[in-house]
Parts: C-alpha cells; sequence; structure tokens
C-alpha cells in the first residue's frame, strides 16, 4: 500500500486522535516560546544593559536584623533577566522554596516598621544557580547581615609564635620569611621547593604551618626540613581552618611582618628574596599576581559586575584581573585592616562568601579584602604564560602549570594588563596528551579574531633544568617516608586515581547519552517534518 494511501486511512480512522495530537503539540510549542523554554533566551540573558543594574537597590538594611524584626514574604520573580522588570508571577517562590533560576528580588518586611524592603536583588547571572540549588529567600537575612557584620569586625591578635632558643626576636633578618602549608599529599613536593629555594641561594626562613589533624610535626620530611635547612612548623589550632582557609590563617599569624606566601607546588625559578627590595612592594605593601581571567571578558568563577558577591560584600564590582594566590607577597604591618577584612571572609561563619561559590576557595579573598578596605595592593603587570606539553604531530598544547612573572619591566599601569589579556580566553579540555586537565588558548579571541599565541620550546631555558632538581628533590623527600607515612599516601593516591577514572566514565557516559538523545531528536524531527508534509 503506497505510504499517501495509508496515510489517509489512518487519519479518517484516528481524526480525532490526530486533531488532538496536532493541538496539543501547537499548544506546547506556544507555551514553550513563551515561557523561554523554562529560561531566558540568549539575548536577554547577556543584554550589555543588564550590567549597569542598580543590584545594591535602594532598600539595602543598614543594620543588622533582630529575630522580632525580620519576616520572610517571597521570592518576586521578573522577566527580561532584569530585577526592575516586570513582574513574572508564575515564578514567584516562598520564602522555604529554591529561588528560580531567572531574575527577580527577595521581599522582607520589618515587623516594627511595617516597611517593606526589596533585598538580593538578582539578574539570571548573578548566580550560578546549579552551585547553589537550596538557595531560597530564607537565606536573606544572613545576606543582608554579612556587610554589616563585616564592617565592624576586628580578628583578634595573630597568635604569638612558640619560643626558638638561640634566636633574637628583634633580628631584622626574621622579619622577611617565607610560608607555606604542608600535609601528607604534598608534603615531598614541599620539601622540592625548600630544596630548590636553597640550590638558588635563598636564605629565607620558612615557616610551615600543619594541621595536626592531618600530619604531625614529627614527619620525617618535616624533622629533615628544620634540622638542615632553617625551617619552623607550627601548627594550626583553630579547627574550622582547614582546607583553603589555612591559607589566610597562616598568613594572618605569621611571625614574619613581610610575608612572601607560596603554594606546595609554587617551584620558584630565581631566589625570591629580590621582592622585598622591588619598589613595587615598598611603595604599595602588597604584590598579588593575575590570573589567567578577567570577568569583564570572560570568568569561569562567575566574579563578573552582575554577580551577588558585589551586593554582598557591599562594594562596587572592579574591572581588573582575577587573582592567582598561588604566591603573595605582603607586609602584615601595613595591611592590619585588610588582613583582619580577609579573617572575616575566611573564617565567618556561615562563610556565605565561598559557601554560595561566589568565588573559588581563597584565590580572589585577598584582592577583595584589600580592595574592600581600600588598601593599597600591586598587581602584577604580566600575562600568566602557560607551560606544558606541545604535540606536534596533533598541533595541541596541553597547558598544565602557570608560568608567573615578576614585576620588573612592567609600565606599572593597569591598562598594559588589560591590552594585551584581552586579546585571549583560556579553556579547559579533559583527558588529553595523557593529562587529567589541559588548559589551553582558546582559538577565537572575544573580538571574533584569531588568538595570538606563540608555542616555545623550554629546552634551551633556565625552566627545565630548575624542574628536573625539583622533581629529584621530590622523590629524595618521598624517599625520607617511613612505611606508615608512604602507605598514608599510596591510599590517598589510589583513592584520587579511582576518583578520577569514574570521572572520566560519566564523562563518556554522559557523551554517549547526549549523542543516543541527539539521534533521537533528529529522528522525531524527521517525523514530525513527514507529518507536516502530509497534513498538507
Amino acid at each position: 500500500m503506497p505510504v499517501k494511501a495509508w496515510v489517509a486511512r489512518f487519519l479518517r480512522r484516528h481524526l480525532l486522535l490526530a486533531l488532538f495530537l496536532l493541538v496539543s503539540s501547537i499548544i506546547s510549542a506556544i507555551v514553550y516560546e513563551v515561557t523561554g523554554g523554562g529560561k531566558p533566551k540568549a539575548w536577554t540573558y547577556d543584554a550589555p544593559q543588564l550590567n549597569k543594574v542598580d543590584l545594591q537597590g535602594s532598600d539595602r538594611p543598614q543594620t543588622l536584623w533582630t529575630d522580632d524584626d525580620f519576616e520572610c514574604l517571597g521570592w518576586r520573580a521578573t522577566h527580561n533577566c532584569d530585577p526592575y522588570g516586570p513582574r513574572d508571577e508564575s515564578r514567584d517562590r516562598k520564602c522555604g522554596e529554591p529561588m528560580p533560576r531567572t531574575s527577580g528580588f527577595c521581599e522582607v518586611r520589618n515587623r516594627t516598621s511595617g516597611e517593606i524592603l526589596r533585598v538580593m536583588l538578582a539578574t539570571c547571572k548573578s548566580w550560578q544557580w546549579y552551585l547553589v540549588p537550596t538557595l531560597s529567600c530564607n537565606d536573606a537575612r544572613n545576606f543582608t547581615d554579612f556587610s554589616v557584620h563585616a564592617a565592624s569586625y576586628t580578628h583578634p591578635p595573630p597568635e604569638l609564635p612558640p619560643p626558638q632558643p638561640g634566636r633574637d626576636e628583634d633580628d631584622a633578618a626574621d622579619k622577611r620569611g617565607i610560608v607555606m602549608i604542608a600535609y601528607p599529599k604534598v608534603v615531598a613536593g614541599l620539601y622540592a621547593i625548600v630544596r630548590t629555594l636553597r640550590s638558588l641561594g635563598c636564605a629565607l626562613p620558612v615557616e610551615v604551618w600543619i594541621d595536626p589533624t592531618e600530619m604531625r610535626a614529627k614527619h620525617s620530611v618535616l624533622v629533615e626540613l628544620v634540622k638542615h635547612y632553617n625551617v619552623l612548623v607550627r601548627v594550626i589550632r583553630d579547627p574550622n581552618a582547614s582546607k583553603f582557609h589555612a591559607k589566610p590563617y597562616a598568613i594572618y599569624n605569621s611571625r614574619f611582618e613581610s610575608v612572601l606566601w607560596l603554594d606546595s607546588d609554587n617551584i620558584p625559578v630565581r631566589d625570591p628574596t629580590y621582592l622585598f627590595e622591588s619598589s613595587e612592594f615598598i611603595q604599595h605593601g602588597a604584590m598579588f599576581w593575575p590570573d589567567f581571567w578577567r570577568p569583564a571578558i570572560d570568568t569561569p568563577f562567575n566574579v563578573q559586575q552582575q554577580s551577588a558577591l558585589w551586593t554582598l560584600l557591599d562594594m562596587p564590582f572592579t574591572d581588573m584581573f582575577e587573582q592567582e594566590s598561588g604566591q603573595l607577597l605582603v607586609n602584615r604591618s601595613r595591611a592590619q585592616a585588610a588582613l583582619s577584612k580577609l579573617m572575616f571572609y575566611s573564617s565567618h561563619m556561615p562563610r556565605l562568601i565561598t559557601d554560595w561559590q561566589l568565588v573559588w576557595g581563597d584565590k580572589d579573598l585577598f584582592r577583595l579584602a584589600w580592595l574592600n578596605t581600600s588598601t593599597p595592593f600591586y598587581m602584577v603587570q604580566h600575562l600568566v604564560a602557560l607551560g606544558g606539553l606541545y604535540n606536534e604531530e596533533e598541533n595541541f598544547f596541553c597547558g598544565i602549570s602557570m608560568i608567573q612573572r615578576d614585576p620588573q619591566g612592567g609600565d606599572g599601569t593597569a591598562a598594559s594588563l588589560t591590552r594585551d589579556l584581552d586579546k585571549y580566553r583560556v579553556q579547559c579540555k579533559m583527558r588529553r596528551l595523557g593529562q587529567y586537565t589541559c588548559f589551553m588558548l582558546n582559538p577565537r579571541a572575544p573580538d571574533g579574531n584569531g588568538t595570538p599565541s606563540l608555542i616555545l620550546s623550554l629546552e634551551n631555558t633556565k625552566y627545565l633544568p630548575i624542574e628536573q632538581h625539583a622533581i629529584g628533590f621530590s622523590i629524595e623527600g618521598r624517599g625520607l617516608f617511613n612505611k606508615e607515612e608512604e602507605e598514608e599516601v599510596a591510599k590517598m593516591e589510589n583513592d584520587m586515581q579511582a576518583t578520577q577514572d569514574e570521572e572520566a566514565a560519566a564523562i563518556v557516559r554522559a557523551r554517549e547519552r547526549s549523542e543516543k538523545q541527539t539521534r533521537v531528536r533528529g529522528v522525531f524531527s524527521a517525523r514530525c517534518a513527514v507529518s507536516d508534509s502530509l497534513s498538507l
């Protein structure tokens, strides 16, 4: 039987069913378009004028709420990704219900005065909604109280270091030093960094902080460093100063007046002592280094102009590069207000900045604390370079490390950094060239043109032999482990590998599901097209 004849017979027998399906499809399409398919269209979401929206609002409370005063009324949704846009009552939520992924505001009432306030104003880009799925207007009190608490907060004085026999506490040589953190998984790398520093001629004392719940001061590597390499081990006393919150704690409580912080995977390529004498540090009292991303152009961490971060901190958006905090240079006596603010951001409970994923770990907390207190700092005016592997056959570069520059040679203006960094974006690829993660330059620049780039071999540079020496020192440090220490780290490494393997398998499964769904949609679309043509 010809197809047309079969279709005609089917329609005669099932006319009501065919009409029902046709009308249902039309209604569904209309509803989908009217509601934006559950989310705003790209041209609405990315509208440039939303960057000028006042998310602070005029109703921001200037004092702390009391239990008697505060009353939540609920989430009031709006159209067009604009908290001042037309109301969208279909997406309103009760106080305890998660906010929809659209624009709007929380409506709260002061029971004492009867005043109704609009707080937590948000565009569609103010939150990384998938990271805060339970965020609701019940959080409005904590949100508005945060900056009020921060404005009056003063952190307790730093802890006194333990007395050191034979050391003069007023010794000028002890006013400067390097601060690091050790834990079992990185202690061999930390050993390599200290040994590398000493091989480069660096005589600065090193202060190593440990969490007593993670490792002992009598760890074999630490004992060796204390005995032979001018290292002092200090213990973190605050149980809340764990993971990336340990860095602000260690810097705040360091015995050094001027601190050079180094992450435990940060390999120096020259003696960094000269940084303490640099004109930039002497003038500003703090030196920070840039990350890959400038939020006004591109950011994977949502630290952009519409982020709720700026309302939470009660400060304006600053158009500058995000901070890479693998190294920091701080004069503590010249930054007491900033350090106190830093400790509030890091240690005050609840930790809203990090709990709500408004920044990534500790990396921007320093910059934000210095900006919020108007404390001077110098941001190094040089691009971050990528170090990694290059496969000529695939013409693929896999960046696995950052190469930071010293401040010398820059013109000292933000324009020099901005001008260069506007030319590219950094993106991430998984599982390439045998690496778990590869950072690389996006081949397209923000302006749509090709990205200018230059790939150079490290073979004839000083980096290669220094890296080889550092690897040798790391192997030497691992060899100091006793049996118990080795078993502990081996288990951590095996667990991490298992996690990465599972993540890789999950990515493959997700890709296969996506491809299957694409095929199904293609078949469905083809059937719809045939049906439409037959109905005509």
